[in-house]
């Protein structure tokens, strides 16, 4: 008895179990969702390929600003650190880890605008 009630009203409902109803409904902010994530992980893994790339073509003599907010001129690259001359009349040096390095300096000012 219980069963033919189910198949009655599944069939009121345009031939569909009674839960999928609901899930079908749901379907399009799932959609939405995923499209959403899958996005945003992208442009993450895109931003960090390009802050490695600019890691790795520091080389001695470029200057850079830490994220601490220091401008230095790079004397030596190392494997996981970075020499900075941060006052070249006082001959001031510091040792950076490279993670606190947050861009480079071109000759135009940071990130090529105009200085």
């Amino acid at each position: 008895m219980m069963h033919t009630a189910s198949v009655v009203l599944a069939e009121a409902q345009g031939g569909q179990a009674p839960g999928w109803q609901g899930l079908i409904s749901f379907a399009p902010i799932i959609l939405i969702l995923v499209v959403f994530f899958y996005m945003m992980h992208r442009s993450e893994k895109k931003r960090q390929r390009e802050r490695q790339q600019m890691l790795s073509s520091i080389q001695p003599r470029d200057k850079v600003i830490t994220s601490g907010g220091i401008y230095g001129r790079v004397l030596s690259v190392k494997e996981d650190t970075m020499t900075l001359c941060v006052d070249e009349n006082k001959d001031v040096r510091i040792t950076v880890s490279k993670s606190a390095i947050l861009q480079k300096v071109t000759d135009k000012g940071p990130e090529g605008e105009s200085a």
